[in-house]
């Protein structure tokens, strides 16, 4: 799970739907679906797709420009899970992220626990 935020948003468990089917057909560079779709594309498949347990690693997160360029941060976290949504909102609170303010956080608030508690 790669983490990153300071902006308005961050791949989490519930994007990590989309890069295992898309990515794993197309490709994740240059892929026009980040720029265009992505949000509803991944909350389709958190619909689709049975709950999935989440073990996530917030050790060492990144920042900034994307899983490339940003710079590294500590948080010092493991995330363990059966609501994946509940678990994306919940890693959201050491980065200082507000849930809600994430497109496809907000939109799959439907189909899970968007309560970062």
């Amino acid at each position: 799970m790669v983490f990153w935020g300071a902006g308005p948003g961050v791949t989490l468990s519930l994007k990590n739907l989309f890069g295992g089917v898309y990515g794993g057909v197309c490709g994740w560079l240059g892929n026009t679906l980040h720029s265009q779709g992505i949000d509803n594309s991944i909350v389709e498949l958190a619909a689709t797709d049975p709950v999935q347990p989440v073990i996530g690693d917030g050790i060492e997160a990144m920042e900034g420009d994307g899983l490339l360029h940003g710079p590294a941060r500590h948080l010092g976290c493991l995330v363990f899970a059966n609501d994946p949504l509940g678990a994306d909102s919940a890693c959201c609170s050491p980065m200082e992220i507000n849930p809600s303010g994430i497109r496809h956080l907000a939109e799959a608030a439907r189909l899970g626990n968007l309560d970062p508690s």
